[in-house]
């Protein structure tokens, strides 16, 4: 501990430094609403129109 408050002389420096900070994190509403409606989209296609050929658990 520095005998007097204030910037301390070259002679004697600080014993120790600390850092303090707070912070706050959380989603980005909008980036997640872009991002969730550009990955949901998949189209599955076929010519083949007989329903026998593969059953939904199949496709």
């Amino acid at each position: 501990m520095p005998a007097k408050p204030g910037k301390p002389n070259a002679d004697n420096p600080p014993s120790h430094m600390s850092y303090h900070f707070t912070a706050e994190i959380g989603p980005d509403a909008a980036a997640v609403s872009r991002r969730e409606r550009r990955a949901g989209r998949f189209i599955l296609a076929s010519n083949d129109l007989d329903a026998d050929t593969f059953s939904a658990a199949e496709v």
